[in-house]
């Protein structure tokens, strides 16, 4: 329990390092609550509130009064929409840039996204609902979803890693490796791109 407690103070300070990381909380909240108990679930908040208490007091320090930087961040960013002011871009931006970068390779990145999500759901839910919300803001820059680009990996990594073998199981140990390949490596092996099996015993 101790971990989720930390997990929770981790989540806080990205909080205070960028406000908008606060989706972070906001999705990983009911899934630990799911998935786990109500009290892990009030041990990541209050991991989270302790980190976010110590971020106003170190703005009360040094700004002269608490959470002054996060308050004038949603004041500008959100209320005023100051930041529309440095340029807009429409709600397929992040999408478009991801397409330019990758080309076609990306439709199978995200298909191996879909597939690796049900291994790793969480992850994945975060990427959606992080680049969803970014999507809605008007004004956009690439690396303000660079966050998530890691768990993006993590859901890849989801529908790349093989299928586990029992040990004892003798008739899987003999099964090709073609059929035990995973999504991504059995579309991109159709490509021609060679793709070494690394077995961890």
């Amino acid at each position: 329990r101790r971990c989720v407690a930390i997990a929770g103070a981790l989540v806080g300070l990205a909080i205070v390092l960028r406000v908008q990381n606060g989706i972070a909380l906001a999705v990983a909240l009911p899934f630990v609550v799911v998935q786990r108990s109500w009290r892990d679930g009030a041990l990541l908040v209050a991991g989270a509130v302790a980190s976010l208490i110590a971020g106003g007091l170190l703005d009360w320090a040094t700004w002269g009064s608490p959470f002054h930087s996060a308050l004038a961040n949603v004041q500008f960013n959100l209320i005023q929409s100051g930041a529309s002011t440095f340029g807009t871009e429409p709600w397929y931006y992040y999408l478009s840039v991801i397409w330019s970068a990758t080309g076609p390779a990306c439709v199978v990145l995200a298909a191996g996204f879909v597939v690796g999500a049900r291994r790793a759901i969480l992850p994945a839910a975060l990427v959606v609902a992080y680049i969803a919300a970014h999507s809605a803001i008007p004004h956009k820059e690439f690396r303000f979803v660079l966050p998530v680009i890691p768990l993006l990996l993590v859901g890849l990594a989801g529908a790349a890693v093989l299928p586990p073998v029992l040990q004892g199981d003798e008739k899987k140990k003999t099964e090709t490796a073609g059929e035990k390949r995973p999504f991504i490596y059995r579309t991109l092996g159709k490509t021609g791109l060679k793709m070494p099996i690394v077995s961890m015993g």
